[in-house]
Formats: structure tokens, C-alpha cells, sequence
């Protein structure tokens, strides 16, 4: 898979799954991320709590 700019991760990852009928996995490895956010689902609230980590574009 590749992703361009501006593309949402997950919402990619989440159809490729669906089209290849995959019922679960992992993934690792990001080459590069720009803005990000990440977040842990609340379990008792039934939401995730995201957390926007920005400009990471030159980190390596």
C-alpha cells in the first residue's frame, strides 16, 4: 500500500482489510508522517481520545 499526503491512514488501511477480506492484523513501519494524531480508546466513555502530534515531517 502506498499513501499519499493528506491521505487518512487508518480510513486506507480499514478498506484495504474490507476489500481483501482481512479480519484482523498489525501493522508497522511509517516511512515518513507529517502531522499525526494518535489516540487510546476509552472503553467506559466508548470513544477514542486522540491526541494530534504535528510536523514531524523531518524527524528520522
Amino acid at each position: 500500500m502506498v499513501l499519499r499526503e493528506g491521505d487518512n491512514v487508518f480510513t486506507q488501511i480499514e478498506e484495504l482489510a474490507k476489500n481483501e477480506k482481512i479480519p484482523s492484523a498489525n501493522f508497522m513501519g511509517m516511512g515518513f508522517a507529517g502531522n499525526v494524531s494518535f489516540g487510546f480508546y476509552d472503553f467506559d466513555k466508548k470513544k477514542l481520545d486522540p491526541r494530534l502530534h504535528e510536523d514531524h515531517s523531518d524527524c528520522t
